[in-house]
């Protein structure tokens, strides 16, 4: 006699064993992409540090604009020193 439980816990083993293969090659994927944009985000950090060690500090005019590195208002060096002391 056929068990037609055992064959179907059998074929949902085999759909729960793709599954988990599928899921684990998506999270290796996942992974691969994280680890790609984190090595990006600390490039750009150290490139932030470098240039912002050689600004000067920002000094502003009446109006509020930075009148040593006039780039932006609020200035755009200002805006990087607060984001990199904050990833810190």
């Amino acid at each position: 006699m056929v068990d037609t439980g055992e064959i179907w816990r059998r074929a949902q083993r085999a759909d729960d064993q793709q599954e988990i293969n599928a899921l684990t090659k998506r999270v290796a994927t996942l992974n691969d992409d994280l680890i790609q944009k984190l090595s990006v985000i600390c490039a750009l950090q150290r490139a932030s540090e470098r240039m912002i060690s050689a600004c000067g500090p920002c000094k502003h005019d009446h109006h509020g604009n930075c009148q040593a590195h006039f780039i932006g208002n609020p200035c755009v060096v200002e805006e990087l020193r607060t984001a990199l002391a904050m990833s810190r």
